[in-house]
């Protein structure tokens, strides 16, 4: 996974963004306020996650090895 450092999403600004291979579940994971790290799933996908990638601007990407794609992480509508 990575952290985004992007500027699209303020928001996700510190967030650790992590996927499984298997299920195709991607998470987040940050700082809670009693000093532990709160988890939360943020997408179940179909994908094959393989890896994560992050662009010069701090953009993130997920790569699905099951269709050979590579998507632009960004919150659901």
């Amino acid at each position: 996974g990575y952290v985004y450092r992007g500027s699209a999403y303020p928001a996700w600004n510190g967030i650790y963004f992590y996927g499984d291979y298997c299920s195709g579940h991607i998470w987040a994971m940050a700082p809670d306020s009693a000093g532990g790290w709160a988890t939360a799933l943020v997408a179940d996908t179909d994908l094959v996650i393989s890896s994560f990638g992050e662009d010069q601007d701090g953009e993130l990407y997920v790569i699905d090895y099951g269709g050979g794609t590579i998507y632009r992480m960004m919150p659901a509508e």
